[in-house]
């Protein structure tokens, strides 16, 4: 089945599917908007793409022998299926923990769908590759909440364009806590950082301090990596950082200081949007590149935030030397 085989408005009006023993794989969004409630997957099948059952109303679904791997959101937008309801007995490669279904050859987990879940995730030591957008979470009780995340001593995370990151999943997360063998990443104060503490991955959502300070030996703040915190007001950066990751600091309503330290060369897309109480920032003498500013989609509705630099600067892939005054739709006085 190719991607996207249906239109939204062909396949709102599809409530039963047979499907040929004969397919091996299935496209992304094939059964998306859907009405079916049930399907069987066939046993040749080894692979089902991203957001296969997205918005349908799939209530059961039977995996077959042979399926090896998933893309993302697999399940997303569909509240009637459960983890309870997904049937992986016949499954060679997939290996069933609670809220999960990985595949025990490979170590890689193909979706999770966790319904009041509390307390700490974690995740068996044989599973070793984790994408975000594979797991869905679902609160029915509002007393249940996650607030720690568990790393096992071989785990690692697959590349993933944010979005549904940890902070999505698990807004109520405090801490991350990383098995000390773990050759890939590490955790300090619950902060999740790779083994050497130089890319500082994901600082909980939850998470309450005002003021957040850093190792000295991070350099780069990756992508959404602050994003929707609600408390931090004082961010001091290493001095070594080199880049704030897109999305970075993405809806940090309290943020009111940020310090860049000594090192930034550049800011990428959105990094500080919706940062509403951020008002001025001063760029170290090494920064070189802002990233997007269309409309007021980087700084959400700041209507002035003051930029200060002592050298050359490249805007959204333009160069403007110092001394340039731009205005933007976003921002009313921009100072190079």
């Amino acid at each position: 089945i190719a991607d996207y085989p249906f239109t939204y408005s062909q396949a709102k009006y599809i409530y039963n599917i047979t499907l040929p023993e004969s397919l091996k794989v299935i496209g992304e969004s094939a059964f998306s908007n859907t009405k079916i409630t049930s399907i069987t997957i066939p046993d040749n099948v080894t692979y089902i793409g991203s957001n296969a059952f997205q918005c349908s109303t799939l209530e059961s679904v039977v995996l077959g022998k042979k399926l090896e791997d998933t893309g993302i959101y697999l399940f997303s937008y569909s509240p009637p299926i459960t983890m309870a309801t997904i049937d992986c007995s016949a499954c060679e490669n997939l290996t069933v923990d609670g809220n999960y279904v990985y595949n025990h050859n490979t170590g890689k987990l193909l979706f999770g769908i966790y319904e009041n879940a509390d307390g700490e995730v974690a995740f068996a030591d044989n599973v070793n590759y984790v994408n975000p957008q594979c797991l869905m979470t679902r609160n029915n009780d509002a007393g249940k909440v996650v607030t720690s995340l568990r790393f096992n001593k071989n785990m690692q995370l697959l590349e993933f364009e944010g979005y549904a990151t940890f902070n999505d999943l698990f807004p109520s997360l405090q801490n991350f806590v990383v098995d000390a063998e773990n050759p890939y990443f590490s955790d300090v104060n619950g902060v999740l950082y790779d083994k050497q503490q130089t890319i500082l991955f994901a600082y909980p959502r939850g998470k309450t301090d005002i003021n957040v300070t850093m190792p000295e030996t991070v350099t780069r703040i990756n992508n959404w990596a602050f994003a929707y915190n609600a408390t931090i007001q004082n961010v001091s950066l290493a001095k070594g950082v080199l880049t704030l990751g897109e999305s970075c600091f993405l809806g940090c309503e309290a943020l009111k200081s940020l310090d860049l330290g000594r090192s930034l060369v550049k800011i990428e897309d959105y990094a500080l949007y919706d940062c509403y109480n951020l008002i001025s920032l001063t760029l170290p003498p090494t920064f070189t590149f802002l990233g997007e500013m269309e409309g007021k989609s980087f700084l959400g509705n700041i209507e002035f935030l003051t930029f200060t630099t002592v050298g050359d600067i490249s805007i959204n892939g333009s160069d403007y030397a110092y001394g340039v005054t731009i205005n933007y739709p976003c921002v009313s006085g921009l100072t190079l």
